[in-house]
């Protein structure tokens, strides 16, 4: 499993804890990438969630809690 990310079933409901763990894993290693340069083509922290499940789980997590974060976008 890609950036030991363990297996969630697809009904289950994301806590805050799992989802940075995720997603801040999966950043580190985009920003660690950072310096390969293929053009035009960037890739995201989300290119590096591999689990089909988990990057659905992501992204209904920020869905559903933009509002709670949204002041880190500023």
């Amino acid at each position: 499993m890609a950036l030991g990310v363990k297996s969630l079933k697809s009904m289950e409901i994301m806590e805050d804890k799992e989802f940075f763990r995720i997603y801040l894993e999966a950043l580190d290693k985009a920003l660690a990438n950072d310096e390969v340069n293929f053009g035009f083509n960037i890739y995201y922290s989300y290119d590096y969630i591999e689990e089909e499940t988990v990057l659905k789980q992501i992204e209904n997590f920020e869905e559903e809690n933009y509002n709670r974060f949204k002041f880190f976008l500023i």
